[in-house]
């Protein structure tokens, strides 16, 4: 590169455009050698021995404004991936499960639970007698009543209850003011009931609470009386336990018997 000759005036402002001059000399310069770097740093990646080429010292100019080079972009090729396409699965076919017709098991319904019957007659505790015994009967007398149906039990965690109804001789009515003695052996207690005092039951119906606090174990009797307390049918004993009080449970707390009249 030829230099050129430049006739420097003697003055202050031939000084200053001398100066300039040097000062873009300069500038120029620097922007070459950034730029020679650059393509040698691009060749070396591809050819190794034009990477042991030395560089070119770099020209640092003098604090002034200084305009920053642009960065050059170099263009890289991508190489293409070819990729072989997966071989495809074939499924196996899958075996048929056979259906073998089985007995379809019935579903038993549970029985509701026992619906609790409000009490009517509450049993009350008499002065201290004799523990009393069911009426002795003879084999020659034919009582005017008897038992209807075998005595029911039902389980009740919240009172021990005897409940029934009477029964006139064609079953389909009740008869109203019957009595009824109910005894516990072993303990001075026994309780009168009268049937038809409850409004909301029928004619025939009475109740006696035994335990009003919860079960009560017991082995107990009842039967149908006159107003002197004589019997008019056998005495029907009963048990009650405290066990099992659940509504699905086996418990005896709710005792249900009822009578027939026979003429």
């Amino acid at each position: 590169m030829q230099g050129r000759f430049v006739d420097m005036p003697s003055n202050g402002s031939s000084r200053t455009a001398g100066h300039a001059l040097v000062d873009r000399t300069r500038v120029r310069l620097a922007v070459l050698g950034i730029i020679t770097a650059s393509m040698l740093a691009t060749i070396s990646c591809t050819c190794p021995l034009l990477s042991l080429v030395a560089r070119p010292p770099t020209v640092t100019p003098t604090p002034t404004k200084t305009p920053r080079p642009s960065a050059t972009a170099t263009w890289t090729a991508t190489p293409t991936v070819e990729v072989e396409p997966s071989p495809t699965a074939t499924p196996l076919p899958a075996d048929t499960p056979t259906l073998v017709a089985t007995s379809t098991a019935t579903q038993t319904p549970i029985p509701p639970a026992p619906t609790r019957r409000p009490a009517t007659a509450t049993a009350t505790r008499p002065p201290a007698t004799p523990t009393p015994r069911p009426p002795t009967a003879t084999a020659t007398v034919s009582y005017q009543y008897s038992l209807f149906a075998p005595v029911e039990y039902l389980p009740d965690c919240a009172v021990t209850t005897l409940e029934g109804t009477v029964w006139d001789i064609d079953a389909g009515a009740q008869i109203r003011n019957v009595l009824l003695k109910v005894c516990v052996e072993g303990e001075f207690w026994c309780a009168t009931l009268r049937t038809g005092e409850d409004p909301t039951k029928g004619d025939g119906y009475f109740n006696a609470i035994l335990g009003p606090e919860g079960p009560r174990a017991g082995n107990w009797w009842v039967a149908v009386v006159d107003a002197q307390g004589q019997a008019l049918s056998h005495a029907v004993l009963f048990q009650t336990d405290t066990h099992d009080c659940d509504p699905d449970g086996t418990g005896r707390q709710w005792v249900i018997i009822d009578f027939k009249r026979n003429y």
